[in-house]
Parts: C-alpha cells; structure tokens; sequence
C-alpha cells in the first residue's frame, strides 16, 4: 500500500519507519529546505535514511493533488465512538478529560516536550532589567495536568480565559 505522511517530525518519522518495515511504499513530506533540524540530524538520519522512504518537500507528492484539513477535535470524536483506539495528542490537551484519555509515559523521550517560555528581546530587558524576574514568576510553577485542567476550563466548560487566568494568578500566588 502506498502511504504519505505529513511531518517528517520524530512522530512522522517513527511512523514511516513502522509502515516502511510492514511492506508498505512511504512517502514522507517535510515542511522546511531539510526534512532533518540541525539538533536531531543525525538521529533522524539514521532512523530513515536506511529505508526505502521517500522524502519530498512537494505536497503533491503525498496527496495525490488533494489537501484535506482535518480538525483535531475530530481524532477526539472518533476516540469517543470506539473508532480509533490511540491517536497522538499534546499532554495539556483539554479534551484528554472529556474522553477520560490517559497519557503514557514516554520513558524513551522519544517526544520532545513543548513548554511555554515568554521570550524577550535582549534590548527590552537591558533597558527594564527587572523584567527578567517578573517574567520568570511562572517558571516550573505549570505542569502538564495543571495546564490540561485550565483548558479544559476554557474549551470544554466555556468559561473565559480572563476568569480563568485571575484564578490561576491567585492559585499559583503570582501577584503577592
């Protein structure tokens, strides 16, 4: 079966892996000018570059001329009517609770974690030195089940994100 595969990302290239090792002609898109990011090259580059995968940049190549966009609360639906049994999902994801999901524990690191950071120009804080402090009062203070309860405040119970972010400052203590 000829397969395509859209994000040459450590998820998309595990997965052709698997397809390329049960038989199947893979073809795997990447988004940037090197399907490879310059920290995991050489990871990346072992995991398929030994196998009969077929990288292209070009869409066309993998779809057949055709894009469809599949809305990710879709994945969640089919979960919830027994159509798919795992499907790849952020751990802070809101509907993990809607659909009482359990995320495994990726021992191997295989996925790279995803944190938000606030970024700042050097300039900025060389003027405002004392910005460096108030823009860290967040850090190590959210972890993956936190954030997942606080959006699943906002998407799945409609409260709004200025409520919920007053009660998170309060929770967490940020403005004592």
């Amino acid at each position: 079966m000829k397969i395509g595969i859209l994000g040459a990302g450590t998820w998309g290239s595990a997965l052709a892996r698997i397809l390329n090792n049960n038989g199947h002609e893979v073809t795997l898109w990447y988004h940037r000018q090197s399907p490879f990011d310059e920290k995991r090259e050489h990871k990346k580059a072992d995991l398929i570059l030994d196998l009969d995968i077929k990288l292209t940049n070009d869409l066309m190549d993998v779809t057949n001329g055709t894009v469809l966009k599949m809305d990710t609360s879709l994945a969640y639906e089919a979960i919830g009517s027994d159509q798919l049994d795992v499907i790849v999902v952020y751990a802070t994801d809101s509907l993990l609770q809607r659909y009482d999901m359990v995320v495994l524990e990726d021992d191997l690191e295989f996925f790279p974690a995803y944190h938000g950071a606030p970024l700042v120009r050097t300039s900025l804080l060389e003027e405002y030195p004392e910005l460096n402090d108030v823009l860290n009062l967040m850090a190590d203070s959210i972890d993956d089940a936190y954030m997942q309860a606080i959006n699943y405040q906002v998407d799945v119970e409609d409260r709004s994100i200025s409520d919920v972010a007053s009660e998170m400052i309060d929770d967490l203590g940020l403005l004592e």
